[in-house]
């Protein structure tokens, strides 16, 4: 039933970034420019990363693999709801920006194309990133709540020895690489700005319940002093 439930996850995920990427770009006035190369390389790299990535937890962490798949559950504040649904539009918002960008407005200059594998670089340490977290921390769930009837415990090593939302900053990570590699340096720049505020809101609801109701995060919070960047943030 897991494998079953994963396999259903991942290729809904690769449908939408897909639809957000290539739908956009397909409907403006660019049949010079199709096939969109790099939206293609992105969109082949990035399945074979979430069905690699995925594999693995289903075979050998099963409970991570569980935890993702989470949605929904009665333990989850309501502010919680409003800020995951305003994160997750705003996200896909910027994401399906990025062929408008390219495709139409070009609002700053295109980067070079060392800079676009760079940020091609970027986008695969993110998502690697991504499922590093999710390795180290079985409890990582997509909404906020304490999972009591998963034992759920304080995780404060490996990249959360580092930063407390370590899954925040491979994502960021992965989204200004994206961005980077199709060729949009406003969505790499302001774009990837704005997703970390709109990260915010979810950080510090997460927080409050987390040192709320999860023995030792107060602790963990005065220890471990950044939330998504070393030194900064």
């Amino acid at each position: 039933m897991l494998v079953k439930r994963a396999i259903v996850g991942c290729f809904l995920n690769i449908g939408l970034a897909s639809l957000l990427l290539l739908f956009p770009a397909r409907l403006l006035p660019v049949a010079s420019n199709w096939p969109w190369e790099e939206g293609i390389v992105f969109l082949g790299l990035y399945s074979l990363g979430i069905l690699a990535g995925c594999s693995y937890l289903c075979r050998y962490h099963p409970k991570s693999m569980e935890a993702r798949l989470i949605m929904k559950s009665p333990s989850q504040p309501p502010e919680d709801k409003v800020a995951t649904a305003a994160l997750f539009v705003i996200g896909f918002a910027l994401f399906s920006f990025i062929p408008v960008d390219v495709f139409h407005f070009q609002i700053l200059n295109q980067p070079t194309f060392l800079i676009r594998l760079i940020g091609l670089g970027f986008a695969q340490v993110g998502l690697f990133g991504l499922f590093v977290t999710m390795v180290q921390n079985e409890f990582a769930q997509p909404i906020v709540s304490i999972q009591k009837d998963r034992g759920q415990v304080l995780v404060d090593s490996g990249l959360y020895g580092c930063v407390r939302h370590p899954l925040y900053t491979s994502l960021l990570i992965w989204f200004c690489g994206a961005a980077l590699w199709l060729g949009s340096m406003i969505v790499a720049s302001f774009g990837t700005g704005l997703l970390t505020l709109a990260l915010w809101p979810r950080i510090l609801i997460e927080e409050s319940a987390l040192e709320r109701e999860l023995d030792g995060y107060g602790d963990y919070m005065r220890r471990v002093r950044y939330r998504i960047i070393p030194g900064l943030l």
